[in-house]
């Protein structure tokens, strides 16, 4: 599944998002985290998965996505990274999404989400300006934004950016949403 209309990606052919799954969540506890960990086969990542997680297989990988408490290890496995707390907007029902995104040439984006986003790079580097503040972050680092926050996601450097990433929103809006929003290039050109 594609993750953005390609007059999204200005026609950019250096450009690769991929929605690897959506999973509606269960119960959250009051401090949240985004664990990500890695197995070595899908059915021993499976057999960890909880209510609030999902199993993705990606770039010769499998790894488990898990919204929980904070220090807390799925057997079995090898954590790579725990991202949060989380400040996730509470609602009725709230989706998982998992994505993987590609980005090379300073590739560019000014969107919002109307759940919180992270990420997780795995390769290359990536800034994204916010009103005010610009976060800069590369291979084996995190980051996320909170729900509703304008921003301009740029690729860094001339080593392409993968990069895994999920947003926690209510399914009833879009997932992602364009917005008038204009960056002041505290990301550089």
């Amino acid at each position: 599944m594609i993750c953005l209309d390609i007059s999204d990606l200005g026609g950019n052919q250096n450009a690769e998002c991929s929605i690897l799954t959506r999973r509606p969540l269960s119960s959250l506890p009051a401090k949240v985290v985004w664990r990500i960990e890695s197995f070595s086969s899908a059915a021993a990542a499976r057999s960890a998965l909880t209510s609030n997680g999902a199993v993705v297989q990606t770039r010769g990988h499998t790894w488990l996505m898990t919204l929980d408490r904070p220090g807390k290890r799925a057997p079995g496995s090898t954590l790579v990274a725990e991202v949060g707390p989380l400040p996730i907007q509470r609602a009725s029902h709230l989706e998982l999404l998992v994505g993987e995104a590609r980005f090379s040439d300073g590739f560019t984006r000014v969107h919002v989400h109307p759940g919180v986003e992270a990420w997780y790079v795995l390769s290359g580097a990536q800034c994204v300006e916010t009103p005010g503040r610009f976060t800069m972050v590369s291979a084996g680092e995190s980051m996320f934004e909170p729900s509703r926050t304008p921003m301009q996601f740029q690729s860094l450097g001339d080593k392409t950016l993968d990069a895994l990433f999920i947003v926690v929103y209510d399914p009833k809006d879009a997932w992602t949403e364009a917005t008038d929003w204009e960056p002041i290039g505290l990301c550089g050109d």
